[in-house]
């Protein structure tokens, strides 16, 4: 398995370090993939608490195969600050340097969608080797709880 050209997993985890995840164990992937790493993030505020992770699977230069970014809430009352949290961390997870990446671009598409993906059918975009999918669920109130952007490699 080949990872997107330019992609280093350690560009990934030097940038969600500045959400607070600083785990870098790697351990054994599943489907042939050498490894996997993860980390969690729970902030918690008065009356609700969010939470970021990643799963990301690397090749053996440590390039970026596949990666889950997901936001989480346990949705109260206002969704405000949890969407622009969940924006803020994804559409900086879509600017990830890799060789044929487009951050502006691939930013711009997760802050037009992600105010409409909850609760619909998942959306994907392809800019150069990367495949971007972002989808989203929403409480039986119909707020949005929980926003997951995937990458993976094309071809």
């Amino acid at each position: 398995m080949v990872g997107i050209s330019g992609s280093y997993i350690k560009d990934i985890q030097l940038g969600v370090s500045k959400f607070g995840m600083d785990d870098d164990s790697a351990e054994g992937a599943p489907d042939g993939a050498p490894y996997r790493w993860t980390a969690t993030k729970t902030w918690e505020f008065p009356d609700t608490s969010v939470s970021l992770d990643y799963s990301i699977i690397g090749d053996d230069d440590s390039q970026l195969i596949s990666g889950s970014f997901g936001a989480t809430w346990d949705a109260v009352e206002s969704n405000e600050v949890f969407c622009a949290a969940a924006a803020t961390y994804l559409g900086f997870i879509a600017t990830m340097p890799y060789d044929t990446a487009d951050s502006d671009a691939a930013k711009q598409w997760v802050d037009d969608n992600i105010g409409t993906v909850a609760g619909a059918d998942p959306i994907s975009t392809t800019i150069g080797e990367a495949e971007f999918t972002l989808s989203g669920t929403v409480t039986a109130e119909g707020m949005p709880n929980s926003f997951l952007l995937q990458i993976a490699a094309v071809g």
